[in-house]
């Protein structure tokens, strides 16, 4: 692995004692720690190609640090960072034997931070990010641990009319992203993520290395295709179907329609052009995501409250134009759109941080078309009021609401076809606090849960709820994100889990288990951790430290291609290397 410098002040002894202390709360917890660690060691011989990281290490550091400060005090006692599916299985049934907790990190967006734990392992998956395309270009296959900029990257070098239904976030993992649903711009012209699955590579619970199908473990696909991540296995790479975008030379129209809402005749084109919007039928083609926040002005340097609307249509401008002249009402202040390639809107637009320095709370609904009432986008514009002065006291915190655009082909499928229930759903919102004094907790918490309860009169049996814009602290969460599809998922546990291996606070459980006390999540304090901190930080601000990769990238990311089916290298494999291991992969599964 290649070597990372480390910042100088990690080499001071004194600071290196104060980070240590920090890590452990009282003796206690210090002799579970090293408990855990010491059944750890004996993994380094288990592990194919892959690397244990202990606490102290930079590499651990970066594995262990994620977006939310309310979860990022977590104290893993060991990282692996595996490089082959055989790592995963290695470092699964070690766990197993062991008794350690495990928990697996891809992007790193969940809001909850489940891919972390205390005193057991996280598997970092991130070395795993091959994408590969089939000859034939109508089948990919993305490895577990790569991100959707790894795979934006290899089909626009292949050929840009080629997408993938993947996410609008270029650093959101395609595990996590995939296993709970998978919105995306492409979702109205295509389907959810799930519905472009031919197939799943997952180590299971048991150790076992397996591909599920509709052909294969049936029961278990389903349960895949919307059931969450880290619920059944970990999953090692996925068999994608690749689509080809509407315009010739595969082009989009793409940017941002801008309503300034403190204004209040911008504010009424706003309001107006939404009512029109959710009551006019759109064009598969067409899909808008709504975004209510704050944004600086650039001359006078205020906090100034926006809504908008991010257009990504699947064809050329003047389509666009045109469909959109339907809807809108009034021109918006701001218009950027334009023609370009996906996969530079995907390069020049905003990635939302994987490391920040705030505390936050999420929460979502999902609500049908025909429900995104005049009442509704008011109480969201009222809500978002109601938060300049917390906007002005908080440079880094702040709070926005969204909704992902779905519907058309996405409620193509029926609601238990799949483990992803709410399928006559139109609207996906997201709603955030994110705050920087550990104080405002309870506040902003509480705030988030008003909007929630309020939109939750309009969600899809009056409790839709997105897995993937996970709240911890959300009653019922099961009913919400699953539906009726609940009982089922709970037989299919018992079977492919049934000693709850894989488990977390809103983890699928078996049948007459009973679910884990629902409750704020206090943020652990800031103050005792303070030494601990601060070094993550100057890891983060730090020039000289690569962040976004720190680890060697040459290595190849191997799977179950090793059974015998063709071997996929680093770099591009041979066409027939990797026609014989689709071909061969498909044939037995089919067998």
């Amino acid at each position: 692995m290649r070597d990372i410098r480390t910042p100088p002040r990690w080499k001071d002894p004194e600071i290196q004692h104060q980070v240590d202390i920090a890590l452990l709360e009282d003796d206690a917890a210090q002799i579970e720690a090293d408990e855990a660690r010491r059944k750890i060691v004996p993994l380094l011989s288990r592990l194919h190609r892959g690397s244990v990281l202990f606490p102290g290490s930079q590499g651990y550091r970066y594995s262990v640090w994620v977006r939310n400060l309310r979860y990022s005090l977590k104290r893993p006692a060991a990282v692996v960072h595996a490089v082959t599916a055989w790592d995963v299985v290695a470092t699964v049934r070690f766990c197993v034997q062991e008794r350690l907790k495990l928990t697996i990190r891809s992007g790193g967006h969940s809001n909850a931070a489940h891919c972390l734990n205390d005193n057991g392992i996280v598997l970092d998956m991130r070395m795993l990010n091959k994408v590969v395309i089939h000859p034939n270009e109508d089948i990919l296959y993305v490895s577990g641990g790569a991100l959707w900029s790894d795979v934006y990257r290899e089909l626009h070098d292949k050929d840009p009319r080629l997408i993938v239904v993947g996410g609008q976030c270029p650093t959101v993992g395609v595990s996590g992203f995939l296993l709970g649903g998978g919105i995306s711009p492409f979702s109205r012209s295509y389907g959810l993520g799930i519905d472009s699955i031919e197939a799943i590579e997952i180590v299971k619970a048991n150790g076992e290395l397996d591909i599920v199908s509709a052909e294969n473990h049936p029961d278990l696909f389903w349960a895949l295709r919307g059931g969450g991540g880290g619920n059944f296995g970990v999953a090692t790479g996925f068999f994608l179907k690749v689509h080809t975008l509407n315009h010739p030379e595969g082009m989009v129209t793409c940017g941002t329609l801008g309503w300034s809402v403190g204004d209040m005749k911008s504010r009424k084109k706003f309001i107006d052009t939404m009512i029109n919007w959710d009551q006019t039928p759109l064009p598969p083609a067409l899909c808008g995501d709504a975004l209510w926040r704050y944004r600086r002005d650039r001359e006078t340097k205020e906090k100034r409250l926006w809504a908008e609307i991010t257009i990504m249509y699947n064809g050329g401008k003047n389509d666009c134009d045109s469909e959109l002249a339907k809807v809108l009402r009034g021109e918006p202040d701001v218009n950027t759109l334009k023609e370009m390639n996906f996969y530079d809107w995907e390069v020049g637009g905003e990635a939302f941080a994987n490391h920040s320095q705030v505390h936050q709370h999420h929460s979502s609904v999902i609500i049908e078309k025909g429900r995104m009432t005049e009442h509704v986008v008011n109480f969201i514009t009222d809500w978002m009021v109601s938060k300049k002065e917390h906007e002005l006291e908080s440079e880094n915190g702040g709070c926005h609401v969204l909704w992902d655009h779905i519907g058309q082909q996405t409620s193509q499928k029926k609601p238990d076809e799949t483990a992803f229930p709410w399928r006559t759903g139109e609207y996906a919102l997201s709603m955030k606090a994110s705050w920087s004094n550990e104080e405002k907790e309870n506040e902003m918490v509480a705030e988030v849960q008003r909007l929630r309860d309020e939109l939750t009169k309009y969600a899809i049996g009056g409790k839709a709820a997105y897995v993937n814009f996970i709240d911890d602290t959300l009653t019922g969460w099961w009913d919400a994100y699953y539906d009726t599809n609940y009982e089922r998922l709970r037989q299919l546990k018992k079977i492919y889990d049934p000693e709850d291996f894989f488990e977390f606070q809103q983890s699928i459980r078996k049948p007459r288990s009973d679910h884990p006390e629902i409750h704020t999540v206090p943020s652990r304090s800031v103050a005792a951790h303070k030494g601990e901190l601060d070094e993550k930080n100057d890891f983060l601000q730090d020039d000289t430290t690569q962040i976004e990769k720190p680890f060697s990238q040459d290595a190849p990311a191997e799977s179950v291609s090793d059974l015998g089916c063709g071997s996929l290298q680093s770099g591009r494999c041979s066409a027939m290397s990797l026609k014989r291991y689709i071909l061969g992969l498909f044939a037995r599964l089919k067998s």
